[in-house]
């Protein structure tokens, strides 16, 4: 019987060694080929995120480009926008010596009197007031002085507020072909007018200023104010149609005296609350501040002007 029980175990213990090295080998098969397709789909995610990336690099390498040209474009409309707007740095631009030149045609046109300034005076004003009706700026974006640069690869870049105005500042020669503009565009037309024929006809450079005005009710206006010897000032404003005038006679009055009856002229929008002047150096493309504040202390500037440069204004009339 012992025998006999023996003879089995020692069977079993056989077939159990066999199955269990089957067993091993199909263990070992199984990760085996678990990690053959692990690493295959590896390898091939892989590739696929390497492919990717590629595509990503160029379509950012495409997107960098647009936006150089798109921040380079902006640049130049910011530059433009500056450009335009507004009193005073914009001066140099509108009124340099090429604006005043071309309004040779124009002063021939007018039928100046190369003897005779009062006369010229008078048909310039008249020519405007006639040719050159008024047109309100249009609404233009300007940049605010609030904005922010980033450098990306040393290129800048930079994110700009926007604000709409209506201060478009134009030259004498769009002025003329649009046949009109707002009462800054005709005070420097007039300026061009009166420069190239003092300065070319007349062979002189008689002063000739700006005159930038804050009204009462917030509003702004423009004129051309002209020192006159012995007798004060003359006022001459196309856009609202007034000019100095004693008894139907061109004719400039004491300084305090005439800007008295010019603030009268305003008196719809509450009076003139302070004036600024500009001279503009049409040849070096340059102005000046000469003086600023309210109508006596303007009236105090040019008398004093006129009795410290008597050779720079123009004669009185007789």
């Amino acid at each position: 019987m012992s025998g006999w029980i023996l003879s089995m175990i020692d069977l079993f213990l056989r077939v159990f060694r066999r199955k269990a090295v089957l067993i091993v080998l199909l263990i070992a098969l199984s990760s085996a080929l678990t990690y053959t397709v692990t690493s295959s789909h590896y390898g091939s995610t892989l590739r696929s995120y390497e492919v990717r990336l590629l595509e990503v690099e160029a379509q950012y390498s495409r997107l960098l480009n647009v936006a150089y040209g798109l921040n380079e474009s902006l640049s130049k409309v910011v530059g433009m926008l500056r450009k335009y707007c507004c009193i005073p740095h914009v001066l140099p631009l509108v009124l340099n010596e090429d604006e005043v030149v071309a309004m040779k045609w124009y002063i021939v046109n007018i039928g100046v009197d190369p003897r005779d300034e009062w006369i010229t005076i008078e048909r310039i004003y008249s020519w405007v007031r006639r040719n050159i009706g008024y047109i309100s700026d249009p609404r233009i974006a300007i940049v605010d002085h609030r904005y922010t640069c980033t450098t990306v690869d040393s290129d800048v870049y930079c994110i700009y507020d926007f604000r709409e105005v209506k201060d478009y500042v134009q030259p004498p020669t769009e002025t003329i072909r649009r046949g009109g503009g707002d009462c800054e565009d005709h005070a420097i037309l007039v300026y061009a007018l009166l420069t190239y024929y003092f300065k070319y006809l007349r062979g002189v450079n008689y002063t000739i200023w700006l005159a930038f005005m804050e009204l009462a009710d917030g509003s702004k206006h423009a004129a051309v104010f002209i020192p006159v010897r012995e007798q004060g000032l003359l006022i001459v404003d196309t856009s609202i149609g007034f000019i100095s005038m004693v008894n139907s006679t061109l004719m400039p009055r004491s300084p305090l005296e005439e800007l008295e009856e010019y603030f009268y002229f305003h008196l719809s929008s509450g009076g003139i609350s302070s004036i600024s002047l500009y001279s503009v150096n049409t040849e070096t493309g340059s102005y000046k501040l000469e003086v600023s504040g309210g109508l006596a202390t303007v009236a105090s500037f040019i008398t004093r002007y006129i009795e410290s440069y008597p050779g720079l204004v123009l004669p009185r009339r007789g």
